[in-house]
């Protein structure tokens, strides 16, 4: 998976995502980033923030990492962007917007018994 930065990671982990993490703003480029992952895997999910910067980000990713013979999957981005766009933009948000769902939830069911 590849992801903006280190509070991104973060916040992925806090959720329970497991396995290899890659971060853009590691120091490195774009394209070397892209280039290093598309020798390792056939496919690589861009999760980068739904904001404008966000999505120039992914499709530069994406871009690069096609021009390298990999193949960008971007679905959890967009259905993050479609599901959360009135309360979040960021994936280092997601945490705070899962424990808000959670309470929510809870509160729904204390209500129905």
């Amino acid at each position: 998976m590849l992801v903006e930065g280190a509070k991104d990671e973060r916040a992925l982990r806090a959720v329970g995502v497991s396995g290899r993490i890659e971060r853009l703003h590691r120091g490195a480029s774009v394209q070397g980033v892209c280039e290093r992952l598309s020798r390792e895997h056939p496919e690589v999910i861009v999760l980068t923030d739904w904001d404008t910067a966000g999505g120039k980000l992914a499709r530069l990713a994406a871009d690069a990492l096609s021009s390298n013979g990999a193949r960008a999957k971007l679905e959890f981005r967009r259905t993050f962007a479609i599901h959360t766009r009135r309360e979040i933009h960021q994936v280092e948000s997601l945490p705070v917007f899962l424990a808000r769902l959670q309470e929510k939830a809870q509160e729904e069911q204390e209500r129905a018994a």
